[in-house]
């Protein structure tokens, strides 16, 4: 299956979507899904995040509370690479 000139979408799709077993069932969209899951962390595409969740009593109410580490995805960011340094772009120009 060629890949050149396919958005990392597009691959991810094509490889969910590359058995042609019909009828679908859930267990094998179950079995897709876990495959282009697994494809997508594993270059990249898709990233895991950091959360914490609590429970809270505020007067005899239970509340469920969830959150979500911001500063945890910003040393990820960091050590990434970045497609373009915004700093010394100049968005006048034309595109090249």
């Amino acid at each position: 299956m060629p890949t050149a000139g396919r958005s990392r979408t597009e691959r991810v799709l094509a490889i969910m979507w590359s058995d042609t077993e019909m009828p679908m069932t859930p267990e094998t969209l179950a079995t897709r899904i876990a495959r282009a899951e697994a494809h997508a962390l594993s270059t990249g595409a898709l990233l895991t995040v950091m959360m914490d969740t609590r429970e809270i009593e505020d007067g005899g109410v239970a509340f469920q509370v969830t959150w979500l580490s911001s500063l945890a995805m910003k040393d990820l960011a960091a050590k990434l690479p970045r497609a373009d340094d915004r700093s010394t772009t100049n968005p006048f120009l034309p595109f090249e």
